[in-house]
């Protein structure tokens, strides 16, 4: 499914079995404890211009640590807005240790990177 961007959330010297582990919500702390050491925790965002679909990959039930970041996500004022053609239906977010695993497939978003800038 390439060419996609792939972008860690901690180091893989930072992950051990039983480390807290998460990420923030609109300033809200989502963590988990990691349960084998395992040290995906990431979110890819997959171009795909060939159209190819998802592996039959198994998807957890819908948790908070997962989801809460759509559920609970913010507008942003239209000035900030990205075209659409920078964003992607095909993604995956994982945190790795027993933390949760969703596709964009099954979530009804699409995802961007970007970087905040200011203007001088």
């Amino acid at each position: 499914m390439a060419p996609y961007i792939f972008v860690g959330f901690i180091p893989k010297s930072m992950t051990y079995q039983g480390a807290v582990q998460g990420w923030k919500v609109n300033g809200e702390e989502l963590t988990f404890q990691n349960c084998n050491g395992d040290p995906n925790s990431y979110i890819a965002f997959f171009f795909n211009p060939s159209g190819q679909e998802y592996t039959n990959y198994y998807v957890r039930k819908n948790n908070t640590l997962m989801y809460k970041w759509y559920y609970d996500a913010s507008a942003v004022a239209q000035s900030d807005y990205i075209p659409d053609e920078f964003f992607t239906n095909y993604y995956e977010v994982h945190q790795g240790g027993c933390g949760g695993y969703s596709q964009g497939s099954v979530v009804p978003t699409a995802g961007a990177v970007g970087m905040q800038f200011s203007e001088y």
